[in-house]
Formats: structure tokens, sequence, C-alpha cells
């Protein structure tokens, strides 16, 4: 089972950046602000 990384950045690159990093070893949340990633 892969582990969960959370990731918050509210720039899209940075946050497709570490999808394409981290993808193939790890399940992403990503969320777009510190509020989002609150709720989530």
């Amino acid at each position: 089972m892969k582990s969960i990384i959370l990731v918050v950045d509210d720039d899209k690159t940075n946050l497709t950046l570490v999808k394409k990093i981290f993808l193939s070893e790890y399940r992403l949340a990503a969320c777009n602000s510190g509020m989002a990633a609150l709720d989530s």
C-alpha cells in the first residue's frame, strides 16, 4: 500500500511538478490553499 502525501501550494505549476515526481511511489492529495488542506 502506498503512503499518502499531502501537498499544499497555491502555484499550479508546483503542484503539477510534485505530482510528476512522486506519483509513481506515493498517493497524493493536492490542495491549493491551507484552508483547503484543513478541510481535506
